[in-house]
């Protein structure tokens, strides 16, 4: 489960259309669980301590907010909010 969301992680990262957000998220719904929260906290926790750039940063931090609201408000929401 935690391989699956840490992969989710990395794509939707990489990804920031709605729609291929959407696929990622259903191909690999242990994303938007207490699972990848922890995991993408502990990513930014890293980045932060690494000093890493803002843009990164950023692109990660963009990535926590849409699982939270997942978690929130469901996936069919949190995902129009994007739009």
């Amino acid at each position: 489960m935690s391989i699956q969301a840490e992969m989710a992680i990395t794509l939707l990262a990489e990804n920031e259309i709605p729609e291929d957000r959407r696929d990622v998220i259903e191909r690999f719904p242990a994303v938007a669980s207490p699972t990848g929260l922890r995991i993408i906290s502990g990513i930014l926790e890293t980045l932060s301590f690494n000093n890493a750039s803002t843009e990164d940063y950023n692109r990660y931090f963009e990535v926590k907010r849409l699982i939270d609201r997942c978690i929130e408000i469901g996936v069919d929401r949190a995902l129009a909010e994007l739009k």
